[in-house]
């Protein structure tokens, strides 16, 4: 029987050094993870020490560093849970990243066994 938790991306497929390289340090203490909108499904790179939300692939500068007065989803303003869980186990099935979601989103980069040719 298959299992659906094997389709999420695990934090352990994400490389934090190149996330790093490419300017995605907070504050030295960096742990990755990804999410999506429960709605929309917009992909989302999240900085779990600090809680800050990566925003753009393309620029990690532009981030969300207030989520815990309440994140809403720059593509289609859905709230996400206000002080609930995002990710792991205790977080909702529908903001889980699979990784097929994560291959056909400009953040497939950060998982760089989806890069090899």
């Amino acid at each position: 029987m298959h299992n659906p938790d094997d389709d999420v991306v695990p934090a352990s497929a994400i490389d934090f050094d190149l996330i790093k390289k490419r300017g995605g340090n907070n504050l030295g203490e960096e742990d990755y993870d990804v999410v999506k909108c429960g709605q929309c499904k917009q992909i989302y790179l999240i900085e779990c020490e600090v809680f800050t939300v990566l925003l753009d692939p393309a620029d990690l500068s532009k981030r969300d560093n207030t989520p815990n007065e309440g994140f809403h989803c720059i593509s289609c303003n859905w709230s996400f849970p206000f002080l609930e869980a995002w990710i792991g186990p205790k977080g909702p099935a529908s903001m889980r990243v699979t990784w097929k979601e994560l291959a056909e989103s400009p953040w497939r980069w950060i998982a760089p066994q989806l890069n090899k040719t």
